[in-house]
This record gives structure tokens, C-alpha cells and sequence, in this order.
């Protein structure tokens, strides 16, 4: 028998298979289990085996045997690489599933799968390299299922802002717009229709709100949309826009204009991760506003209907306001952020300088 010297392989759906509504026993079927390890073991092999698992790579491949005769050694260390990089991915996507099938939180190993969604230009500052990644599962309602409907190349601060803002916009089930400057909100409205909301989210912080990023809960219709195209936005994400809203907002070319349909479903995150140097800290997502168990009025004197309507919009948003952090509302508005302060009194004099007279009767 003569040497094998190209292995072209595609595994089981494993990923299409667990992101249907398929049962346990199917999910199961669709583990591949030779494939993997002929992968491996062509990969392994790499000096004398061309392993192929991309149909992309086929074309590649193709011509480099037309032009050479063979397929370089370089090329097949590159084509190991992506071997090791698919397998640990799918077998990462396997073990994935039998922590949630078993609630295992916190395994004694943990591989995380996600796929690349695009190379970014640069990251949080020039001289860094960035990526964007999503989850390997399909949720409704995430940053990453966000159509975009015009304007520039979203960046490394354009998405992680906009995530800051959807965060908290999913806390309000009433039409509300969140304004976000440098991944913190800067103004949050909410009203009976979506251009209140988004005057009120304007009015709260008309300095910062320049250059920000809004995030609405509702169509985008054409009086929003006169109201936005006033001042420069980086970004602007609702759930849909009016044929005469985008045609108002298209005028100006470097806006990015993104549509996330399910923008209001409830965050479907299981964890929250951090990094520090040399490792991952996880926890629980954070779902839970309050206990309503557990309110009580410890003061003489005890909130109005009106207050306690307003305090509960704050709550929502001093949830999402890094600490120290102090947020003054009025009449379903934010009046006054202080957030990331070392002490409460600087967050405290923060939100009151920007509030000024309208934090007169408002809630803290």
C-alpha cells in the first residue's frame, strides 16, 4: 500500500446540529469521532501529509500542486495548524454542551469555542491588534446578531461600548433610548413614544451625547430620526428604522446605522468573564435587578407612587454604572451620572453638578 499523503476531511455538524432543536440522542449522533482522530493523526504527520478540513483551502491547494507538483512543507505545517485549531474548537464545543446538559459552572479544565466574526483595525488604542468573536450557539438578542445597515467598519470601542449600552437597555421594557460615551451611559430616557425617549436621553447630558453611541428598544421613525441627525452619533442601534428614517440618517456617510431585530429580549449570558494576568475569572450573569421581598423603607419618610416609579428607573441604571457610582432620575429620566469614581461623595458631586436645578424633586 502506498503512503498516504493528503487526508480531506469535514466532520459531523456537530454546531448546526446542537443550534437546532435536535434532542439529546441526535446531539449526540452528530459527536464525529473518526474524523477527529484522522485529523489528528494526518496533522501529526504534517511533514509528509497534506491535511485539509476548509473547503475555502481547496482552491489553494489546487493551484500549488498545478504550479509545483507537490504541496509545500510550509504550507502543510500551516494547514496542521488549522487542524489542531478546528479539533480543539469542536471537541471545545462538545464539552461545552455536557457542562449545561450536567450544570457543571466551573469544570476543572475549561476551553471556550467561539468563532470569528471579523479582524478589527485596531484595538482600545492605534498600536493594538483586535478580532471580534461570537458564541458558538445561537441566542436572540446579542450585539453579535446586529445587521449592519450602513456606515464605516465598526471598531474595537465602537463594540464594546455599544455592549455596555445594550446591557442596560435591556433592563426597560417601556420605549427607551440609552446614550453611551466610553462604554458608560451618559443619558436614558424613557416615554410613551421613542422620539420622547430619545429627547429625554438628549436632554439628560447634551455635551456627551456628542459622538456617542444610542441605543433604542423601538422602530426608529422619522421624528427620532430628525432629532439624531442634528448632532454627529458613531453609532445608532434599534430594532428597526422607517424607510424615511434611513433615508434622514443614510445623508451622513461614517454613521454606522446597525438593525438587531430581538434588541429587548432578556440577556441569555450564563456567565461573565474577566481576565487578569495569567488567568479568567468567571461568574454568574447578573440577571437580577432586586428582590422585591426584600425593599424596605427604612426613612420617616416613605417614597411617593411617582418616586418609587423613578427609583426603580435609576436602579436599572446605577446597575450598569460602574462603582462607585450614583445615579439621580426624574420623571423617567436620568439627570445625573456619577460613575467610576474612588469615592461616593466624587460620583455624588458628579451627578449632582450635572443635574443642577433638576435634581430638585428627582430620586437618588
Amino acid at each position: 500500500m502506498d503512503d498516504i499523503n493528503l487526508v480531506v476531511c469535514n466532520l459531523y455538524p456537530f454546531q448546526q446540529t446542537l443550534n437546532s432543536d435536535a434532542d439529546h440522542a441526535t446531539i449526540i449522533e452528530n459527536i464525529d469521532i473518526g474524523g477527529p482522530t484522522m485529523l489528528r493523526a494526518a496533522a501529526k504527520n504534517y511533514e509528509g501529509v497534506s491535511v485539509v478540513i476548509a473547503p475555502t483551502d481547496y482552491e489553494m491547494i489546487l493551484a500549488e500542486l498545478e504550479e509545483n507538483g507537490k504541496i509545500s512543507i510550509e504550507t502543510n505545517l500551516k494547514l496542521a495548524g488549522k487542524v489542531f485549531n478546528h479539533t480543539a474548537h469542536y471537541d471545545a464545543m462538545i464539552a461545552s454542551y455536557f457542562n449545561n446538559k450536567l450544570n457543571i459552572k466551573y469544570p476543572e479544565q475549561l476551553t471556550l469555542a467561539y468563532d470569528k466574526v471579523q479582524n478589527l483595525r485596531y484595538g482600545e488604542n492605534p498600536h493594538q491588534t483586535a478580532g471580534f468573536y461570537k458564541q458558538t450557539t445561537n441566542s436572540k438578542g446579542l450585539l453579535t446578531n446586529a445587521e449592519q445597515l450602513h456606515g464605516k467598519e465598526l471598531s474595537y470601542n465602537n463594540i464594546s461600548d455599544t455592549n455596555g449600552g445594550l446591557e442596560t437597555l435591556k433592563e426597560f421594557s417601556a420605549p427607551t433610548v440609552v446614550a453611551v460615551k466610553h462604554g458608560t451611559a451618559c443619558g436614558v430616557g424613557s416615554a410613551q413614544t421613542i422620539a420622547e425617549a430619545y429627547q429625554k436621553a438628549y436632554e439628560a447630558d447634551p455635551v456627551a451625547i456628542f459622538g456617542g453611541i444610542v441605543l433604542a428598544n423601538a422602530t426608529i421613525d422619522k421624528e427620532t430620526a430628525e432629532q439624531m441627525s442634528q448632532i454627529f452619533l458613531e453609532v445608532i442601534i434599534a430594532p428597526n428604522y422607517t424607510d424615511e428614517a434611513l433615508e434622514i440618517l443614510t445623508k451622513k456617510k461614517n454613521i454606522r446605522i446597525l438593525r438587531l431585530e430581538e434588541i429587548a429580549q432578556p440577556n441569555s449570558s450564563q456567565f461573565v468573564a474577566k481576565t487578569v494576568l495569567g488567568g479568567l475569572l468567571l461568574q454568574d450573569a447578573d440577571k437580577e435587578l432586586f428582590n422585591e421581598n426584600d425593599l424596605k423603607v427604612v426613612t420617616k419618610k416613605a417614597p411617593t407612587e411617582k418616586e418609587m416609579e423613578d427609583l426603580l428607573f435609576a436602579w436599572k441604571l446605577v446597575k450598569h454604572t460602574k462603582s462607585n457610582g450614583i445615579v439621580l432620575a426624574k420623571n423617567s429620566q436620568s439627570i445625573g451620572i456619577g460613575s467610576g469614581q474612588v469615592s461616593r461623595i466624587g460620583a455624588l458631586e458628579i451627578a449632582t453638578r450635572q443635574a443642577k436645578e433638576k435634581a430638585q424633586g428627582g430620586v437618588l
